[in-house]
C-alpha cells in the first residue's frame, strides 16, 4: 500500500484530453489529393510550428495567455518539441472525424492548450482552403478572359466576312445564305 501511495505522489496520473474536428476531405477541385495524403497531411498540420507557435500566442477561455499556463512554462524553451511530441492524433472515430489527443498532469491546462491547438490548426486550414480557392478562382478567370478574347476575335473575323459580303445585318445573311443554298441544291439536281 505504501509503495502504491509513493508511485501515486511520486508520479501523479495523466490526464489525455482530446478534441474533435470534422475536416472536409473532398472540396471536388482539381487539386484533391488522394483520402490517405490528404488525412497525413491533416495530423501533418496538427503538429506544424505555425500552428503551435499560434496556439502558444493565443489567449484560454477566460483571457489568460496560453504561454502563462504551468503547463507551458515548465517546458520553458523546449514547448514546441514538447507539444509537437505530446500531440497524438488518430481518425478511429470516422474518416473525417480528426481525433487529438493531449497526455498531461493538468487537465484543464492541458484543456485550454489543446484547445488553442485546435483553433490555431482550423484558421491555419480554413486560411490554406481560402488560399487554394483564390488560386482556382483567379485560374478561372484568367481562362474566362482568354475565351472572351477568343470569342471577340471571331465576332470580328464574322463582321468583317459580313461587310466584304455586303450583309447589313444577321437576318439579311441568314436570308441570302438559305437563297443560296436553296439555288445550289437546284443545280445539283
Amino acid at each position: 500500500v505504501t509503495a502504491v501511495a509513493g508511485v501515486f505522489f511520486l508520479m501523479p496520473p495523466k490526464y489525455n484530453v482530446q478534441n474533435r474536428m470534422r475536416i472536409v476531405t473532398k472540396q471536388g477541385g482539381p487539386d484533391d489529393v488522394e483520402f490517405p495524403i490528404f488525412k497525413a497531411n491533416m495530423e501533418a498540420m496538427v503538429r506544424n510550428p505555425l500552428v503551435i507557435n499560434a496556439a502558444l500566442n493565443d489567449k484560454t477561455s477566460d483571457g489568460r495567455e496560453i504561454k502563462d499556463l504551468e503547463i507551458v512554462r515548465s517546458k520553458g524553451m523546449s514547448i514546441n518539441e514538447w507539444l509537437e511530441k505530446s500531440l497524438k492524433t488518430d481518425y478511429l472515430l470516422g474518416p473525417e472525424v480528426l481525433r487529438v489527443t493531449l497526455a498531461a498532469d493538468q487537465a484543464e491546462e492541458a484543456a485550454e492548450l489543446l484547445n488553442a491547438v485546435a483553433r490555431a490548426f482550423l484558421n491555419e486550414y480554413a486560411e490554406m482552403e481560402r488560399t487554394k480557392k483564390q488560386q482556382r478562382l483567379d485560374e478561372l478567370r484568367k481562362q474566362k478572359d482568354r475565351i472572351d478574347e477568343e470569342l471577340s476575335k471571331h465576332r470580328r473575323n464574322l463582321q468583317k466576312q459580313m461587310d466584304t459580303l455586303s450583309v447589313k445585318d444577321r437576318e439579311a445573311l441568314t436570308l441570302q445564305q438559305s437563297h443560296w443554298s436553296q439555288k445550289l441544291m437546284a443545280a445539283e439536281q
